[in-house]
């Protein structure tokens, strides 16, 4: 079954559609509704959470998926429950980080970009969360 999972995200686009990278922010609200790529990718990216709930990399993928189509919250879940799966992944406290801050929960994203600090393996994203938590640490809280 976990063959034709990953036969089913490699064939219908999903792991591209997912947007393995931070999306930007809309310029609409007509841009923020989700293409029908994404709306596929969330789709099945939900069957295969549903199907291997602790795969935190499936959790990862999802939490791209929802924040490519503007969904923040289900994005901000998705990442949370691949950091639970998995506390030592960079990628998901890194995008945490970004969430908190846009949702101005500076407690949460300094946890967040801490998290990431501690776990990143490369030394750009070890310098992007040093920077981020000089940021956070040198501004008020909201």
């Amino acid at each position: 079954m976990r063959a034709t999972l990953i036969f089913v995200l490699a064939s219908a686009g999903v792991l591209a559609a997912s947007g393995r990278v931070a999306a930007k922010p809309a310029a609409s609200p007509v841009a923020a509704v989700p293409s029908a790529n994404e709306e596929q990718a969330i789709h099945v990216l939900e069957r295969g959470v549903n199907e291997y709930p602790d795969n935190a990399q499936l959790w990862i993928s999802l939490g791209f998926a929802y924040r490519k189509s503007g969904d923040i919250d289900h994005a901000e879940n998705a990442f949370l429950r691949a950091a639970r799966l998995n506390p030592r992944d960079a990628e998901s406290n890194y995008m945490l980080g970004l969430i908190y801050e846009k949702k101005h929960l500076k407690l949460k994203a300094e946890e967040a970009w801490k998290a990431c600090l501690a776990a990143a393996a490369s030394e750009g994203m070890k310098d992007t969360a040093k920077q981020h938590l000089h940021v956070l640490q040198t501004t008020k809280a909201r």
